[in-house]
């Protein structure tokens, strides 16, 4: 619990040795969850053993606690920037044992997370008997040990925002299409994901296919490739538009810039200037908005990244 200050006793930390598991895979701090699917439950599993001296003492007689788990998806790094508890355990008072083994398994909403994923284990109070000894805490939901992970959700690959729904009871799409891209435009310093969300039909019959975890027909990957083409056209027109666009190709200078509007817009752009050496911004922008011959260029530009 670094870097706070509490009016009250709090347990020592790294009284408690905790063993993170995701998807029965051993994980520490900073990794990347490769394994995730957007929208599919993250299942955590704990491994702990604490010595109850520390624990004891950080608590009165005859108080109780609640062993939780919360997670936090951080919006400045892709994430939903949605935030909840998943398991609540109580723990009495115990003088007799002098350490617990014990295990916590959960499951995270995976409709609520994406990118950059905060998860913490806590202890916290639920209620007290009075005491005259001023240090204890007293009041209930009072922090008195916390300790935290952060993971990456399928790398940068879940840095895009992604939901699954039913087209037939939403009105924004017909019910027998695929998939849409909704967009609204904002600030160039805003988050992108405040920018863009890509929604997928859950009543299509193509949704199953391409959402399996075992994928590996062609014909399935090609449909995704394309339609990340499609998305990706949309976005290459929004960065090079004239009015809303990029003023400047923009280098990010901290991890929190990386996910702006500008910085996404401008790492796209220098793909294409990969491909089109000798054009600047404006360049491309005349590109993008000349004859059709320029616009078939830049265009399969942009299929030759997204495909091959």
């Amino acid at each position: 619990m670094a870097k706070k200050i509490f009016t009250y006793k709090t347990i020592p930390q790294d009284t408690f040795e905790i063993t993170w598991f995701i998807y029965d895979r051993k994980v520490k701090n900073n990794a990347e969850i490769k394994t995730w699917k957007k929208n599919a439950p993250l299942k955590l599993h704990l491994d702990i053993y604490t010595a109850l001296q520390d624990l004891n003492d950080s608590i009165t007689p005859g108080a109780n606690v609640d062993f939780l788990i919360n997670y936090h998806s951080i919006f400045s790094y892709g994430g939903t920037g949605l935030q909840g508890n998943v398991y609540s355990t109580p723990y009495s008072f115990n003088n007799t044992d002098k350490s617990m083994d014990f295990s916590i398994d959960c499951e995270i909403p995976g409709e609520k997370i994406a990118g950059a994923l905060e998860i913490s284990f806590l202890v916290c109070l639920t209620n007290s008997e009075a005491s005259d000894i001023s240090i204890y805490a007293t009041k209930p939901g009072s922090i008195l040990y916390e300790e935290k992970i952060l993971v990456y959700l399928e790398g940068n690959q879940a840095l895009f925002p992604v939901k699954a729904i039913d087209f037939s009871k939403d009105d924004r799409a017909f019910s027998n299409s695929l998939y849409f891209l909704q967009r609204k435009y904002s600030q160039l310093d805003s988050n992108f994901n405040s920018a863009y969300k890509l929604y997928f039909n859950t009543s299509h019959p193509l949704f199953n296919k391409i959402n399996d975890d075992n994928l590996s027909d062609s014909s399935n990957q090609y449909i995704l490739k394309l339609i990340m083409l499609d998305v990706y056209r949309t976005i290459l027109l929004d960065a090079l538009d004239d009015d809303r666009g990029l003023k400047e190709i923009y280098e990010s200078t901290s991890d929190n810039e990386n996910y702006t509007l500008k910085a996404v817009y401008s790492r796209i752009v220098h793909q294409m200037q990969e491909y089109f050496p000798d054009k600047d911004l404006d360049g491309l922008k005349d590109m993008i908005h000349g004859d059709e011959y320029s616009r078939n260029k830049i265009f399969t530009a942009l299929q030759d990244f997204i495909i091959n």
